[in-house]
């Protein structure tokens, strides 16, 4: 039987928030989506809780202060970079969008699990689709069409 893979956004989340938490206990909001997460590791991502999961993931990560650095790149400077996480997106929630173009754009984010694109000319330049884990500093590289 394959080894179920751990998602690097919840493990390093939880390490985290353990930190900040006074008995270094997983933080309640999240107890029951983390005993899920262990029983379904290899299929949490297709599972309906996820997206509420990682909401909380970011509603704590701004509770407790924790911020990433996201910086976008594309092979042309000068797209804007909008960005949602996976509840916003199911939500119909507007996207938010980064406040510097590419190539010297970079934001501090909560973690989560977003989708991020970039647009020029008010069209999406870029797969609409891309989701990326922030759990850590990343830098992304945008793929324009």
């Amino acid at each position: 039987m394959p080894v179920a893979q751990e998602i690097p956004l919840i493990e390093e989340s939880i390490r985290l928030f353990r930190q900040k938490t006074p008995t270094g206990e997983i933080p309640t909001e999240l107890q029951q989506y983390y005993t899920w997460y262990r029983q379904e590791m290899a299929t949490c991502e297709s599972k309906g809780y996820y997206k509420d999961f990682t909401q909380e993931i970011t509603k704590l990560s701004i509770k407790y202060d924790i911020y990433k650095t996201l910086n976008v790149t594309t092979t042309r400077e000068g797209a804007a970079v909008k960005y949602e996480s996976i509840l916003e997106r199911t939500s119909k929630v507007k996207p938010m969008e980064m406040n510097n173009r590419t190539n010297h754009c970079t934001a501090k984010l909560p973690m989560g699990h977003y989708y991020i694109w970039c647009v020029r000319n008010g069209k999406s330049t870029s797969d609409t689709s891309k989701k990326v884990q922030i759990y850590e500093n990343t830098e992304l590289q945008l793929v324009e069409e």
